[in-house]
This record gives C-alpha cells, sequence and structure tokens, in this order.
C-alpha cells in the first residue's frame, strides 16, 4: 500500500459553516455527547455530530465544518430531538 490516502469526495448538498464544538453533559441516563452549535440568525441550531474526529472533541472549539444531514436524530432527555449529521470535512479556526 502507498503512503496516500483517498481523499473522501464532498457530496454536491453538503453545507459548509462556522460552528462551536460543545460538551453537552448528560443530566439524564443518555450519556455525554459532543454536539455541534450553529448561529443562525439569533437563536442556534444544536446537532449531533456522527463523527466527530478525536482531535476536535475540546468543548468551546469554534470551527469550519462541511455537512449534510442525516435522516436520523437523537432524541434523549429534556433537550429534544436534535438531527443527526455527517461531517466531511473540518478544521479549527
Amino acid at each position: 500500500m502507498g503512503g496516500c490516502e483517498k481523499e473522501e469526495k464532498i457530496p454536491e448538498e453538503a453545507i459548509t459553516k462556522k460552528a462551536k464544538v460543545f460538551y453537552d453533559k448528560a443530566i439524564d441516563s443518555c450519556g455525554d455527547v459532543y454536539m455541534i452549535e450553529i448561529k443562525n440568525n439569533k437563536f442556534p441550531d444544536w446537532y449531533k455530530p456522527n463523527n466527530l474526529p478525536k482531535g476536535y472533541q475540546i468543548d468551546g472549539i469554534n470551527v469550519e465544518i462541511t455537512y449534510t444531514l442525516t435522516d436520523e436524530y437523537y432524541n434523549c432527555g429534556f433537550g429534544g430531538k436534535k438531527a443527526i449529521i455527517n461531517i466531511h470535512k473540518i478544521k479549527r479556526l
């Protein structure tokens, strides 16, 4: 095998936004998770990433992500349903 990695093709419907990673410490039995916060107008939207790389699992870091929505939702406790996303590209700001 060679030393090159094949780069993932980013889907046309992918969205690129500035975001913040945050650690959501569960107050119920759902477990702690990392979430993505994207500010849209006055109110933020929160998403549960399927594949947040370990190097970005840092509470409070600002990132730029390219992602697609899945048809799935994370639904746990008092926070309500959050759309699950697939991250295709991420960089720290």
